[in-house]
């Protein structure tokens, strides 16, 4: 399993340390990119925010996210067949950036997940 981390590099704050100083807590929800479609996707980052999402978990479909429960893995193949491409997830991560720059996102997922050129940066 593979964990990376993306803050709005533009502010200083963390969120997610701003709630631990003031003692506070904070909701991080988790999401599979397309699911369970792109454009259902979009809205759901966005209803999120509106009730107060502190964090997101987006997870990276995978064709074999073998230590997923059964209904995740069921979730992860319906968005490979739906036709999942890498690049919407950098139009999902765009939109975060656009309308939620304050929202810190996690990306999950497999090896086979981030073994693409995007991620690559060299």
């Amino acid at each position: 399993m593979v964990v990376i981390v993306f803050l709005n590099p533009y502010t200083h704050i963390n969120p997610i340390q701003a709630l631990q100083k003031r003692g506070s807590k904070g909701i991080i929800y988790s999401l599979l990119a397309n699911y369970p479609s792109f454009d259902r996707c979009l809205q759901l980052i966005d209803e999120l925010v509106k009730v107060g999402m502190t964090a997101l978990e987006l997870s990276v479909p995978s064709t074999k996210p073998f230590l997923d429960s059964r209904e995740i893995q069921k979730a992860h193949h319906h968005v490979i067949r739906e036709g999942y491409q890498s690049t919407d997830l950098i139009v999902i991560l765009h939109h975060i950036k656009k309308k939620h720059p304050h929202l810190p996102v996690f990306l999950k997922g497999y090896e086979e997940s981030f073994n693409n050129r995007m991620f690559h940066l060299n």
